[in-house]
């Protein structure tokens, strides 16, 4: 039993200590301490769970609360989702190991391989929100306003008439650049010279809103070299993110050539008639 229980310690130690290494990477800087400390507490645990006379149900309902317990050892204080995904990482390397649990150096190989695969493709998800971000800075009737905005795939929005991307944005983000009397509500009510219309519909709802063309719009500090409309969102934006900018935003960040506004395009700051 000493043995036994000396092997299982050992090896737990060694896949906590993955697990928790690979889920943690990409949404904290590791230490190694912790990581240490927290994947000892966890060889412990198991090697203290092994000899009881409990059921299998309650042994993996406890080894479940334990592994929170290790993963706010390991993230420290202050940092939420640890758990939830050490507990995913955990359970897709033990669905993945399980074919192979009758060679334990097989399950363990698979087990690891499929955390660490695991961290790379969250770590490069990572990246990529974070490269998604920008800071759009634009200019109408003599007047600015700076704003943070989500690269967003899903935004296929188009001013139907010059059918020019648009970049949504929520009523606060242009607080002092409207009209006092403007009501994104009721955009049609007030109009001003330049406004026009453009129809949204999704899982939240439907409805229409007013936009219009900036004189001047940057991304990031660098000057857009195509037009884009400009859409006012009645009241915050769903999932907290200041703006909503369209695909088209992408290409200012991957380093392609710039497309030229055409004539026609460009028409689209005259007035509305």
């Amino acid at each position: 039993m000493y043995r036994s229980v000396e092997m299982l310690m050992i090896r737990e130690f060694t896949l906590d200590f993955v697990t928790l290494a690979a889920a943690l990477r990409p949404v904290r800087r590791l230490r190694l301490k912790r990581l240490i400390s927290a994947a000892a507490a966890g060889a412990l645990f198991a090697g203290l769970l092994l000899p009881m006379a409990l059921p299998e149900a309650v042994k993996n309902f406890l080894s479940i609360c334990w592994t929170a317990v290790m993963a706010r050892m390991a993230a420290g204080p202050g940092h939420r989702g640890a758990g939830a995904a050490v507990l995913a990482l955990s359970a897709l390397g033990y669905a993945l190991s399980r074919p192979f649990q009758g060679n334990s150096l097989l399950a363990a190989g698979t087990y690891c391989l499929s955390a660490l695969g695991s961290s790379l493709i969250l770590n490069r998800k990572r990246r990529w929100q974070a490269n998604w971000r920008v800071e759009i800075r634009l200019e109408w009737r003599g007047r600015a306003a700076a704003f943070p905005a989500l690269i967003d795939t899903g935004n296929r929005l188009r001013e139907p008439v010059s059918s020019l991307p648009v970049i949504v944005v929520g009523q606060e983000q242009l607080q002092g650049l409207l009209p006092r009397d403007y009501d994104p509500l009721e955009p049609w009510r007030r109009p001003f010279p330049g406004l026009r219309e453009v129809a949204f519909g999704g899982v939240g709802g439907s409805g229409v809103m007013g936009c219009f063309c900036p004189e001047a719009l940057k991304f990031d500090g660098a000057e857009a070299g195509e037009a884009f409309w400009v859409a006012v969102y009645p009241g915050p934006l769903p999932g907290g993110a200041g703006a909503l900018a369209p695909p088209e935003c992408m290409e200012y960040f991957a380093g392609k050539d710039r497309k030229h506004q055409s004539k026609e395009e460009c028409s689209c700051r005259a007035p509305n008639p």
